[in-house]
């Protein structure tokens, strides 16, 4: 996919316009560091430098349609700088990705990626912070959570996700960074945080060849009236680069003796584009079938996916509770009027006969979470339950059910004086009963090195596949060892 105003076109145009960008970005990112480092110099309290080294492999389990192939073959590097001086702190974190699979893709604009998908460099995180008692300034690139929801998204928005990879190991990998100023005013137990973000990003879609999550997400052909036919991705159209055009947030958190509370606001981008779908010739070409002829086209039409984000806003709330040896979350967002996509059938039937229809609706939509969590002795328990609703009829809106809502359960162990952890995740679909459900042991060999053995089990629903039974061919089991240091 050539997305627009890209200065490349084909294979060899790329590795052309690629060789001198990965130049610019190394030579550009050890030049903005020294500079930075030799700012902060004269000053510094402390330079700080970890990072991390990781493995990452995984084979499809022998009941899959995978049998035997790996489903994550990566080995991870990541970096941080951490400088303070004074009231002021610069923080610097980056990592790449050797993908054996070729799953990489991603639209960070921040990121360089190899045109085959087996490697991508990402600037996760480049920010200053100043501190100037009750008030501090933080600007650049930068990962903020929102919400109490523990691997659910309620009121977590304000950052794009990272979609291309099924087993991400922390927040910072499957969240990316926003290129945003914000303002923080501290008083005692109150803080409000306010963003202002010039520059739209999208989440990381998994488009790669060579990503297991792409047959997922994109068949590569459809069956409909007796023709098989291709699909082929367009273009998903971003807004343009305009100063009208950027995103607003707003957090009022209270942090009281007897519950911490905090209220959201954001007016932006939806991080994931309303799918369109259209019928077109071998080239792309839009088929027109106000002309008779063009319906002797059909039996090599394909299906052309693309996309286009739109502006949502959000409303949310959350508070976490402690209740004795428990803690209770809760959580809660409202979206005014969002955008949903409608059916692909509904899109190409209102093409074929030629009128003029919206490939999306609007919709109120409420995300709710309520979660206990319990820790005794050694022993972490978590339990949630979402509910995610659409307010108002779904005719024609791409989505099997007005009121979908889960469960999760989350218990793990540990021994040996915490050297040794096991543990088990596990998330129920309550609309088609089908499930996720991830047991894992981990051991630290010493302060830097740790592994980690798991397996990945995604359970299809009785009638239907549902959200999780979707990926039942990579049910695999990963191994992964961590250097840090």
């Amino acid at each position: 996919m050539t997305m627009p105003g890209r200065p490349f076109s084909g294979k060899a145009g790329f590795y052309g316009w690629l060789r001198p960008c990965i130049g610019a970005a190394a030579k550009g990112f050890c030049c903005l560091v020294a500079g930075l480092l030799a700012m902060f110099s004269a000053g510094a309290q402390e330079i700080q430098f970890s990072g991390d080294a990781e493995t990452l492999l995984g084979v499809a389990l022998p009941y899959t349609d995978n049998a035997w192939d790996f489903v994550v073959a990566q080995l991870k590097l990541n970096g941080v700088i951490d400088v303070f001086a004074d009231e002021s702190t610069l923080h610097v974190s980056a990592g790449g990705i050797f993908d054996g699979l070729q799953g990489q893709s991603t639209d960070d604009v921040l990121s360089v990626t190899a045109g085959d998908g087996a490697f991508s460099a990402r600037l996760k995180e480049a920010y200053f912070d100043y501190n100037g008692g009750i008030w501090s300034v933080r600007l650049g690139r930068q990962i903020s959570a929102w919400g109490k929801a523990d691997g659910l998204t309620v009121t977590d928005i304000l950052c794009p996700k990272d979609m291309t990879n099924l087993f991400a190991g922390d927040y910072s990998d499957s969240s990316l960074g926003i290129d945003a100023l914000r303002v923080s005013l501290n008083l005692m137990s109150f803080v409000c945080d306010a963003y202002w973000i010039p520059v739209f990003t999208p989440s990381s879609l998994p488009l790669a060849e060579g990503n297991p999550l792409r047959k997922v997400l994109l068949p590569s052909s459809v069956s409909s009236n007796g023709f098989t036919l291709d699909i082929a991705l367009g273009d998903l159209v971003k807004p343009e680069l305009e100063l009208q055009n950027g995103e607003y947030a707003l957090k009022l958190a209270a942090y009281l003796p007897f519950a911490d509370f905090s209220a959201y606001a954001f007016y932006g981008w939806d991080d994931v584009p309303v799918m369109t779908y259209a019928l077109t010739d071998a080239s792309g070409k839009k088929l027109d079938f106000s002309n008779p002829m063009q319906f002797l086209l059909l039996p090599t039409a394909q299906v052309r996916v693309g996309g286009e984000y739109k502006r949502m806003a959000m409303f949310g709330a959350d508070a976490a509770v402690p209740a004795g040896p428990f803690t209770i979350r809760l959580e809660g967002a409202f979206f005014p009027q969002r955008y949903f996509a409608t059916t692909a059938e509904k899109q190409i039937a209102a093409q074929v006969n030629v009128s003029v229809e919206d490939s999306f609706v609007q919709r109120n939509q409420l995300a709710l979470m309520a979660g206990l969590d319990w820790m005794p002795g050694s022993w972490t328990l978590t339990a949630q339950y979402y509910l995610d609703a659409v307010l108002g009829d779904l005719d024609d809106i791409d989505r099997e059910e007005r009121v979908a809502h889960k469960a999760t359960l989350s218990v793990s162990r540990s021994f040996l004086g915490g050297n040794l952890e096991l543990s088990a995740q596990g998330i129920l679909g309550l609309n088609d009963f089908d499930a996720a459900v991830i047991p894992s042991v981990s051991y630290a060999l010493s302060d830097q090195i740790s592994l980690s053995l798991s397996g990945n089990f995604f359970i299809p629903g009785p009638d239907n596949d549902g959200e999780y039974g979707a990926y039942k061919d990579l049910s695999s089991v990963t191994f992964s060892g961590k250097f840090s240091f």
